[in-house]
């Protein structure tokens, strides 16, 4: 999935395409940073994937032989897109997630509970500057580029 649009929504999709399997507490410690790592490591989810041609934790762009014209008629695609703005300041406030240069000199963890110091402290340089370090992501990640 795209980073910073909604995982809850890819794990509803989930759990709507496979109503037997068991629904995974995401708020617990081990899974609030990786929820979709949590429901992907459930032994339900080896039958339930059968069911999609292309869904994986993480941020991972759909194969192109999903794309191609023998596949055409049977690929279907949900996606979930957010207003740009939304997705940089959701990413800014997530420790400056995707883009590890600046959570790097800010000394910041997107698997910290607590808001990182360096993001906390918002400055129209550092918007801009993040804004850069993910352009174009969304983009990318539909192209196969992320």
């Amino acid at each position: 999935h795209i980073p910073k649009t909604a995982t809850p929504f890819m794990l509803e999709v989930v759990y709507a395409m496979c109503p037997e399997m068991p629904r995974v507490d995401i708020t617990t410690p081990q899974c609030v940073y990786q929820p979709e790592g949590c429901v992907f490591a459930s032994p339900s989810w080896r039958s339930c994937q059968k069911k999609f041609a292309h869904m994986s934790p993480g941020h991972v762009s759909p194969p192109d032989a999903l794309f191609r014209p023998a596949r055409a008629n049977t690929t279907s695609l949900v996606g979930m897109f957010r207003d740009p703005k939304a997705r940089v300041a959701s990413g800014y406030a997530h420790a400056f997630h995707d883009c590890p240069a600046m959570a790097k000199r800010y000394g910041c963890d997107e698997h910290a509970s607590e808001l990182c110091a360096g993001a906390a402290s918002v400055t129209e340089a550092k918007v801009a500057e993040y804004f850069e370090c993910v352009r174009g992501c969304q983009g990318r990640m539909l192209t196969g580029g992320h």
